[in-house]
């Protein structure tokens, strides 16, 4: 048995298909689904707590950031069903909101203590 793992965003995954139709034809294709709200909240919480970002409210911010995953999910299936174009929200979009958190919260606090350091 073999495992192939692509992601469906984007044109790569298409001209993919196109070049090797048998990666449709002769596979069984299994798309993973939304998490549920345990799911994200669990993933969420431990990718914060890996990231040693020192949050006092923690659980805020993961219930805050399962909301906005939860709602962009809901939007991406009303836009799709308007344009008729799928748009994917995936699990890595969540662990990517939460990186981009860490990162912005790093920069934001390296900013912070430039100046405070100076006085």
């Amino acid at each position: 048995r073999v495992v192939l793992a692509f992601s469906p965003v984007g044109d790569s995954f298409r001209s993919r298909l196109r070049m090797f139709p048998a990666l449709a034809n002769c596979c069984t294709i299994d798309w993973f689904g939304d998490w549920p709200s345990e799911a994200l909240l669990s993933v969420g919480r431990q990718q914060l707590l890996h990231e040693n970002l020192d949050l006092a409210n923690l659980d805020s911010c993961v219930r805050l950031f399962q909301v906005v995953h939860q709602s962009v999910e809901v939007a991406a299936r009303r836009v799709s069903a308007t344009d008729r174009r799928p748009i994917y929200v995936t699990p890595r979009s969540f662990l990517e909101l939460i990186d981009a958190f860490a990162r912005t919260l790093r920069l934001r606090r390296a900013a912070v203590e430039t100046p405070r350091g100076r006085l």
